[in-house]
């Protein structure tokens, strides 16, 4: 296998990689996706700039297309780009700054809408329905 900078890695984020190792947890076996989770960072100092034309649309493209629970995709997402609204949302969220001077802020939202106009449609209005057509 490959080797890989996770020991490092853990090291770096957790202190001592030779306790996390030793514990069981190992070296991530060669696995690249380890090592990307493991130099996860959050950025919070946005550049001014809008983001291109089209690429919104694709980022939520990717978003929806990744697997969910059942393929059910019980999310939507709402876009702020609106100063009012970013400084209303930024207040709501306990006055996270950078949401203000983000161009661009995405909320995402659990949403059951879908699954209930779908569960309508079949005559399972709530899941559990004695229907035997309703169970699964």
């Amino acid at each position: 296998m490959a080797e890989t900078n996770v020991p490092s890695l853990l090291q770096a984020r957790y202190g001592t990689a030779a306790d996390f190792v030793a514990a069981g947890g190992g070296d991530g076996g060669g696995n690249s996706t380890v090592e990307t989770l493991l130099q996860h960072r959050s950025v919070r100092h946005y550049l001014p700039e809008k983001l291109p034309a089209g690429s919104l649309e694709t980022i939520v493209a990717a978003a929806q297309s990744a697997a969910t629970s059942s393929n059910l995709q019980t999310w939507s997402v709402i876009a702020l780009e609106d100063p009012e609204r970013k400084d209303k949302a930024a207040t709501l969220c306990g006055d996270q700054d950078f949401i203000r001077h983000a161009p661009l802020f995405l909320i995402f939202c659990a949403d059951l809408n879908r699954l209930t106009k779908a569960s309508r449609s079949t005559g399972c209005a709530a899941r559990g329905s004695s229907s035997p057509r309703c169970s699964s």
